[in-house]
């Protein structure tokens, strides 16, 4: 796909031709490439593929009781965690929980950082009692992945013998 900008003024050309091609301003502006080759198109669709299931897996680990109470504490820490930050340091809504879902994860970028003193004593019993439950949610999806595979296994083994 080639997307032609004219430098001029910046904007794209109304001549763009979005399925392939190549398309040039009437001012003969700089051509842009998009996204061209199979190997770029199937790395995206694999990636939309893996999280189309594994959020599958997750909302059947929901409807199973046993996995709905640490689904609901880690979306509710979350939460706590969003409304905080976006109320008490100011930052917009996706950036308190994208501050939120790093500090839980042990991600920590340091783009974003707490600023007051309340916000920094919270963050200390944030992220001890955050991370206690992000790794039970870990450690719950590993379990039942490893007893998905010993299912399996144990289904093949039984059709090979039978």
């Amino acid at each position: 796909m080639a997307i032609d900008i004219d430098v001029s003024d910046g904007l794209p050309s109304s001549d763009n031709n979005l399925f392939g091609g190549s398309a040039r301003s009437a001012k003969g502006g700089r051509q842009v490439q998009g996204i061209k080759d199979v190997e770029t198109m199937t790395i995206i669709l694999a990636t939309f593929a893996a999280m189309t299931a594994f959020i599958r897996e997750l909302w059947n680990l929901f409807n199973e009781p046993k996995y709905r109470a640490i689904l609901v504490w880690l979306v509710v820490i979350l939460l706590v965690g969003m409304v905080f930050y976006h109320l008490e340091e100011g930052w917009s809504w996706i950036d308190a929980l994208y501050f939120s879902v790093i500090t839980l994860s042990t991600v920590g970028y340091g783009d974003f950082s707490p600023t007051t003193t309340v916000s920094k004593l919270f963050t200390m019993v944030y992220i001890f009692l955050g991370i206690s439950i992000f790794v039970s949610f870990a450690s719950m999806l590993a379990k039942e992945r490893v007893s998905i595979r010993m299912k399996r296994a144990d289904k093949a083994q039984g059709e090979s013998k039978g």
